[in-house]
Formats: structure tokens, C-alpha cells, sequence
């Protein structure tokens, strides 16, 4: 006798599963909490060219939940919560920066990021005491590299005699003319052009005696161009060669770069490569051109700038136009 068979439609497993698995979820929400906030200050701004990082923003908590924090030079920051908190928990923080209007935030705990919007602060203007806008122009920032750079220094010039006596017929063996009629002299030429130099440019000509009898049978720079090597063959009367050549030396210098920073309102930024030395800025305030030397401290008259180095070391600058200062034309640049 036979036993029977009992067939669980799928549709009855999946659902089986489907539960198994929110039930899961549901427990697991339960049991999850969040030790961290993390986010970034931007500026308030419907133009994204202008919303840019807000660095330096001082952050804490209202009710008291989390450590006090400060955004760093590209806005970001970091909350560590005390205690931990479930989901949906309501977390108030502050963000308070000298140039932009307080701002207060409540969002409940989770681990979405917190993207924070600051509005600038409108500068206070008294009609009495109105200051001028300076217009800044023509903005370039200028650095320098050491570099490897090969420059002519010179040149070298040699006279070579290949002394000989013609009509004397060759014995074999011995050194004879390509026909193997005469006798003949090999005269060999080597020079050195030093420590980081080379040679370029080789000329080797006869100059003096019976020159249509003789032949050039080596012309050439060894070692990379470091070494001429000349080898001449005479089979007549004593004769003169003139060997010319250009030097090239190879050294570390200073090689002057300049390029442009991107601006977009009151804030241009712009990158140099990890090796740049002695940055500065030229521009034009009201048509005067002047250099400012960028030290250090990043101190300017007319803007607050600060500084991100990234992984390759190379760094990221941003400055922050001051009140009375104005890019100009800056519809046109940040089109």
C-alpha cells in the first residue's frame, strides 16, 4: 500500500517565508540603535555653484544628547551620541559660525546623513558711513616647482691632427687606405663632458691638408651623449679636423606656473599639486595690481581662506570675499 503524498502550494510557502522575514526586521529595529551623527554644513544658496562648504561651523546639542563638534575645512562633521539612541529618537543640534545666522535642527536618530543648510549673514550697512566696494580683477595664482630642466651652457670646440706621410705604400700588416694601396694613420678623439652634461650637435670637418684623403670612420656620442667619440683615417700628408659640439646640463630649477581659480560669488577656489612652493595670489584691486603672498596663516586683507590637503598631498584652497570686496564681473565668471 502505497502513502500519500501532500503537494504545500508556493504561494503558501512564500507567504510563510514573507512573515519569517518582517518579523525579523521588526526585532532587529528593535534591538538596532545609533552612537553617531554625521553630516556637512553648506551654504544656503539656490545656485549649487555657490553652495558651498561652510568650515569651521560649531555644532552641539539642545537637549543634550550628543558631544559637542566642529565642521571641519570641507564642512564635514561628526556627533558622537551619549547614549545611544533607538530609532526615531528626536535629536535638536545648533550650528553657529560668526558670518552665518544660527541655525537650529531637529531630526529623529538614524543613520541617514544630515546635509545642513547655513545662510550668510546680510552685512550691516549704515547709509552715513557707507563704505566703497573694492572691485577685485584679473585674479591668477602663481606658485613654483622644482623641476628637471636641460639647458645649453656652451659649446665645445677641438682641433684633431691625423699625422701621417703620403705615397708611402702599406705593408701588410699594418693601417693602409680603404684600397689597402698606401699607408696609412688611425687617429683616435674621446671627451667627456662631465658630471650631468652631455654632448649634442657633433660636427667633425676637415679643415686643413689633403682632406680628400681621409675618411671618418667613427662619429659618434656614448654613454647617452656624456662621451664624442672620433675615429679618422689619413693616408697622406698630415691633416686637421675641427670637432664641434653643443653642451647640454641637466639641472634642478625653479619653474614659474600660474593658473586661474574658479569663482562663484564671493568665493573662489583653486588647487595646487603636492610639490608647489611659494603660493601667492596676483590680482587687480581697483586697477592697481598687487601680489599676495600666501603664508602659512593664509592671512589676506580681503578674504578669509583656509586650506584641505588631500591623500596625494595635494591641497584644495577656498577663500571667502570680506565685506566692502566684490569679484568683478562675477555674473560672467560663474556662467
Amino acid at each position: 500500500m502505497s502513502g500519500r503524498r501532500t503537494f504545500i502550494p508556493g504561494a503558501i510557502i512564500l507567504a510563510v517565508i514573507g512573515i519569517g522575514f518582517t518579523i525579523h526586521q521588526i526585532q532587529k529595529n528593535r534591538t538596532r540603535t545609533f552612537s553617531t551623527i554625521v553630516g556637512t554644513v553648506i551654504r544656503d544658496d539656490p545656485d549649487p555653484h555657490k553652495q558651498l562648504p561652510v568650515p569651521g561651523v560649531r555644532i552641539s546639542s539642545i537637549n543634550g544628547l550628543a558631544t559637542p563638534a566642529e565642521a571641519d575645512s570641507t564642512g564635514h562633521f561628526q556627533l558622537n551620541l551619549n547614549p545611544s539612541l533607538e530609532p526615531s529618537t528626536p535629536v535638536s543640534l545648533q550650528f553657529q559660525h560668526s558670518q552665518y545666522e544660527t541655525l537650529n535642527e531637529s531630526r529623529p536618530a538614524g543613520d541617514q546623513l544630515w546635509i545642513v543648510r547655513m545662510k550668510p549673514r546680510q552685512p550691516i550697512v549704515n547709509g552715513s558711513t557707507e563704505r566703497k566696494i573694492v572691485e577685485i580683477a584679473d585674479v591668477r595664482i602663481r606658485h613654483t616647482t622644482k623641476a628637471m630642466s636641460t639647458a645649453n651652457v656652451g659649446s665645445v670646440v677641438r682641433t684633431l691632427d691625423v699625422v701621417n706621410q703620403g705615397n708611402i705604400p702599406c705593408e701588410k700588416p699594418g693601417t693602409c687606405s680603404p684600397d689597402g694601396k698606401w699607408k696609412a694613420a688611425l687617429e683616435t678623439f674621446r671627451l667627456d663632458a662631465g658630471e650631468n652634461r652631455v654632448f649634442r650637435n657633433l660636427r667633425l670637418s676637415c679643415i686643413a691638408g689633403p682632406c680628400p684623403f681621409t675618411k671618418i670612420e667613427t662619429e659618434e656620442t656614448q654613454n647617452r651623449g656624456q662621451t664624442i667619440h672620433v675615429v679618422v683615417r689619413n693616408w697622406s700628408d698630415t691633416t686637421t679636423f675641427l670637432i664641434e659640439a653643443e653642451v647640454f646640463q641637466t639641472m634642478m630649477s625653479d619653474m614659474v606656473r600660474r593658473s586661474y581659480p574658479a569663482i562663484f560669488g564671493t568665493t573662489m577656489n583653486f588647487t595646487l599639486p603636492s610639490q608647489a612652493m611659494g603660493p601667492s595670489i596676483e590680482a587687480e584691486l581697483d586697477h592697481a595690481p598687487i601680489v599676495f603672498p600666501l603664508g602659512p596663516n593664509l592671512i589676506l586683507s580681503w578674504a578669509v581662506c583656509s586650506v584641505k590637503t588631500d591623500k596625494d598631498q595635494s591641497r584644495l584652497y577656498r577663500c571667502e570675499l570680506k565685506p566692502g570686496y566684490q569679484f568683478k564681473n562675477t555674473a560672467a565668471e560663474s556662467e
